[in-house]
């Protein structure tokens, strides 16, 4: 795992961005996104150097930075029980996703890829340590053919893989997960996967039986309204 500072602390910042040669990528300590007329805005990880860190502005709030982690591609592996599903993101081919693969959706490449065995043992340690039967993990792997570990997700997206990658078969693994209610789960793939790009047009040809106002007044009679915890203290969900 790379080194990892989370501060405000400017002059901390930047003594630990010098150990790095000045390489660091930064990160929001929380996800935000906002709207702006017609565009929405989200914060993405970025390479910084200790010229860019005005005091002004680091100190409003914490980030976490990272000492930067030259990058052959990158890995997200979707853990399902005992089962393994390797994507290869190759981001160092994209014209705007090197640092951060969001960015450039468009240029990104997604195959399929296998773990070693040694690594997966490691992650399926770790899974058991942190109580996960579950978890998106992501890792870089350098030049030189180290793999290096990010973070796992215990709620991390998993759809959008088969999207950039339709041969993997994410949405059946997921489905036959939950009905297994098996924290050991082994997937088996079927000869006819279940594949989002099906249920998308089932689920086209479903909603196109209904009008808009139809449609609308349905959610809206389904949504769950929120009221006050009797304290005040607290949200809940009203069916």
């Amino acid at each position: 795992m790379p080194a990892t500072l989370i501060s405000n602390d400017a002059q901390e910042i930047r003594e630990f961005a010098n150990r790095f040669g000045g390489q660091v990528i930064a990160k929001a300590l929380t996800p935000a996104s906002w709207a702006g007329e017609g565009i929405q805005f989200h914060t993405y990880s970025k390479r910084i150097r200790p010229e860019d860190m005005e005091a002004s502005s680091i100190e409003s709030a914490p980030a976490i930075f990272q000492q930067y982690i030259e990058k052959a591609f990158e890995l997200r592996v979707t853990i399902m029980g005992d089962t393994f599903i390797t994507a290869v993101l190759h981001s160092q081919s994209t014209d705007y996703g090197r640092d951060d693969w969001r960015l450039d959706q468009a240029g990104l490449k997604v195959t399929q890829g296998e773990l070693p065995g040694a690594l997966q043992n490691k992650l399926t340690q770790l899974m058991r340590k942190l109580g996960l039967v579950y978890g998106a993990a992501d890792l870089i792997v350098t030049p030189a053919g180290e793999f290096v570990f990010l973070e796992v997700n215990e709620a991390g997206q998993f759809l959008w893989v088969e999207r950039f990658c339709p041969e993997i078969p994410m949405l059946d693994c997921f489905t036959q997960f939950l009905l297994s209610r098996n924290p050991r789960f082994r997937y088996e793939e079927p000869a006819a996967p279940l594949r989002v790009r099906d249920y998308r047009a089932a689920e086209a040809t479903f909603l196109k039986r209904f009008s808009a106002e139809e449609l609308s007044r349905a959610y809206s009679a389904n949504r769950p309204s929120l009221e006050p915890d009797k304290d005040g203290a607290a949200m809940r969900s009203v069916e």
